[in-house]
């Protein structure tokens, strides 16, 4: 098979590979300003673990504590979704009839 007759299923978007290419060399340089050092990013991991530890796996030892709290945060989940839907409905976020 030559190679013109090769076809590719998805031809290459070179605009979306310099997007990329452009936010990789911002990162790059925002983590060099940042004075991330190999010992700082290694006590960090060190912490996350940690935490993760610390969530995983749940403790229900005091689910009465958790009962109580949780109608607070169903509210502030249903609060905070109905107000973002309202901003984005009101915003050019989403398709208008014309």
């Amino acid at each position: 098979m030559s190679a013109e007759a090769v076809r590719h299923a998805f031809a290459p978007n070179w605009a979306a590979r310099a997007g990329l290419f452009a936010l990789a060399l911002y990162a790059a340089y925002a983590a060099s300003q940042l004075d991330v050092t190999l010992a700082r990013l290694m006590i960090g991991l060190g912490e996350a673990g940690w935490l993760l530890g610390k969530m995983l796996p749940p403790s229900f030892a005091r689910w009465e504590l958790l009962a109580e709290r949780m109608p607070e945060s169903l509210q502030i989940a249903s609060i905070a979704s109905a107000v973002g839907t309202r901003f984005l409905s009101r915003s050019r976020c989403s398709p208008r009839a014309t």
